[in-house]
């Protein structure tokens, strides 16, 4: 992934690409912040370390990513694949900051692709409300099984400004 973003955004100097020596720092930063995911859900999960699930972190090496950093404290992370953002967390310690609001921006001029896509857990209304301020729509609610409880996600997306320019003119 060397080159594929500079060393720090144009668009914010805290931003910058991923490297693998973040891996540690973004590990807790995922620790951490994963359990408020389901904080809303009736469930007990046992939830694994980034490094202790293979399948997630097969999927979290797939993606392009991003970490916000300040004073050499990775406070949170979002990566993305294609026209799908498959992660973004906050340190619970830094969240009300608008640093998932900032590392989102900054994907999404990143992307450059039509529409944007995600899912969460429905219940999840603090990341809800957040996406849908900065555009995103529900499409459909489903289902998914986790450690043999199911639990209700929603997906989401947003059509680019760009999209939303050419649909003006046309």
């Amino acid at each position: 992934m060397r080159g594929l973003f500079p060393k720090t955004t144009q668009y914010n100097p805290a931003v910058r690409a991923y490297r693998a020596t973040d891996f540690p720092a973004v590990a807790e930063v995922y620790a951490l912040a994963r359990p408020l995911e389901f904080q809303n859900e009736a469930t007990d999960l046992k939830l694994l370390p980034l490094s202790e699930d293979p399948e997630v972190l097969e999927r979290f090496h797939r993606n392009r990513l991003l970490v916000f950093e300040q004073q050499g404290i990775i406070k949170g992370f979002a990566g993305y694949e294609k026209d799908y953002i498959g992660w973004l967390y906050v340190h619970p310690a830094y969240q009300g900051q608008k640093i998932g609001r900032t590392l989102l921006q900054i994907l999404f001029k990143q992307m450059s692709v039509p529409q944007v896509r995600l899912s969460l857990v429905n219940s999840n209304h603090t990341a809800k409300k957040l996406y849908k301020s900065l555009g995103f729509v529900e499409l459909e609610t489903f289902p998914f099984e986790m450690q043999g409880q199911v639990i209700e996600g929603v997906r989401m997306a947003r059509i680019t400004v760009q999209e939303n320019t050419y649909l003006k003119r046309g």
